[in-house]
């Protein structure tokens, strides 16, 4: 669709259901929300998605450590082999190595709409395409429905300021793309932990990234570059 301002309100707007947790209803933290979406909504931005996939792996621009919603990968499998193959050489050389884990307070519903918009413009997505999904991103609103004495209370709709949304086929994908830039900075840093393998060249392993977990490796304690 060329003109994202055509499509009807009530297609992008979601329903969150409020499950709760365990038996104390009266803290709303004690619930889980689940964002339902509709199908045609999911099915439109599936093929955005495979649009933006395809341009970024064509050009080599997500991040090797990234494996959240990355195609033809193991996901966390590959993250604990490499971690593993690491951990076993610093044992077997005796090593110094050193481990930090990351790990982002509300991380989906705390990335600013401006820098989803902004990361499609630093990786050169279809300026349409960039549009369409600006544009989008002002329809989204979703209702809170959460069930009472056996009867379902639903607020009115409220509007998604910030963060990705629940629920869309897209999302994993521009949350990934989000953190990408970070990536690219913390490889340019000297730290790591050089990895080898018989006469070839060491290896570096600075960091791994699974959607918003990231372990960062360093040889030494010392920060100073």
């Amino acid at each position: 669709m060329e003109d994202a301002r055509n499509i009807p309100d009530f297609l992008v707007q979601g329903i969150t259901y409020l499950l709760p947790k365990s038996q104390d209803c009266q803290d709303p933290p004690k619930y889980r929300p689940i964002t339902c979406l509709c199908t045609i909504y999911k099915i439109y931005t599936a093929c955005i998605a495979e649009k933006i996939y395809k341009h970024l792996d064509t050009n080599k621009l997500l991040a090797e450590e990234q494996k959240g919603s990355i195609k033809n990968s193991q996901g966390c499998k590959e993250q604990l082999i490499i971690d593993s193959v690491v951990l076993e050489q610093a044992h077997k050389d005796n090593q110094n190595l050193y481990v930090a884990y990351i790990d982002y307070h509300k991380a989906f519903d705390s990335v600013p709409h401006s820098w989803l918009i902004h990361v499609l413009q630093i990786y050169k997505i279809d300026l349409q395409i960039i549009n369409s999904l600006q544009q989008l991103m002002k329809k989204w609103t979703t209702t809170l429905q959460v069930k009472v004495k056996n009867h379902w209370i639903m607020s009115d709709p409220i509007r998604i300021q910030q963060g990705i949304y629940q629920g869309d086929s897209l999302s994993p994908l521009r949350f990934c793309l989000a953190l990408n830039p970070l990536s690219y900075l913390l490889n340019r840093t000297n730290y790591g932990f050089g990895m080898h393998s018989g006469n070839q060249e060491m290896q570096r392993v600075n960091h791994l990234l699974y959607m918003d977990g990231i372990k960062s490796y360093a040889a030494t304690i010392n920060y100073k570059n």
